[in-house]
């Protein structure tokens, strides 16, 4: 179930999509290349700028939570890629280095590459994203654990048992099919918990779903820490 490879750098950023008109393979440009989407997930983490073989691909610079790009995936060589990451530059501030690393990547394939940890200990999560829809009566949701002093994670619908379960840090699940609810907001209550357990690690999240489409639920933060650095759970969609 664990679709993520852990490279040991942190590459910034993300897409943020939503909403049932935002068709992300139909709209997405077909010039061949890798596409990625990137997140930053570091709580305690600087604001940054990334640069992919030496040509940066931000705009405005990138805080916790931030993403890039603002919808689909940005299109990137395939190939070995060189990222580094720097703090942004201020008056007579100079950037600095963050990480830097070679992240491989194939063309035509579509990625999810979370920066996570600490600021002390950054490391990034790069994972294949299976856009595929075997049944498009459906729709689909997965899970990313990116709380890195946390537990394994459950997905769960209400009060249901687990659709998902033992999701260890630095890992998503695989999409799995969930029935589209028959009412005017098509609403389903997603409980992220700590393992085996009915204990929430963060707030019960209410997802507008939609039949052939895939959505991920996104646990960050950090365990015993307060406001916008605490165990929170978020949700874009994938497809």
């Amino acid at each position: 179930m664990n679709r993520s490879i852990v490279l040991l750098f942190a590459l910034i950023g993300g897409l943020w999509a939503c909403g049932p008109e935002n068709d992300i393979l139909r709209n997405q440009v077909t010039a061949t290349g890798a596409r990625v989407r990137l997140l930053h997930a570091i709580p305690d983490g600087p604001a940054v700028n990334v640069f992919v073989n030496n040509a940066k691909i931000n705009g405005t610079s990138l805080t916790y939570f931030s993403t890039f790009p603002t919808s689909e995936y940005v299109a990137l060589p395939p190939g070995a890629a060189n990222v580094q990451v720097t703090t942004v530059a201020s008056g007579t501030v100079t950037a600095q280095p963050v990480l830097s690393a070679t992240a491989p990547l194939e063309a035509d394939k579509y990625y999810t590459v979370a920066a996570a940890g600490t600021a002390a200990a950054p490391v990034a999560v790069v994972i294949n994203d299976d856009l595929s829809v075997p049944d498009a009566t459906k729709a689909y949701v997965r899970i990313i654990n990116l709380v890195s002093n946390g537990p394994g994670v459950d997905l769960a619908i209400g009060a249901a048992s687990p659709i998902v379960s033992n999701v260890a840090y630095k890992s998503a699940s695989a999409f799995v099919p969930v029935t589209v609810v028959a009412n005017a907001t098509n609403l389903l209550a997603f409980q992220v918990r700590q393992t085996g357990t009915t204990t929430l690690l963060g707030a019960s999240t209410n997802l507008s779903v939609v039949a052939g489409r895939k959505y991920t639920l996104l646990i960050r933060g950090l365990v015993g820490r307060t406001g916008t650095q605490a165990p929170a759970v978020s949700s874009y969609v994938s497809r």
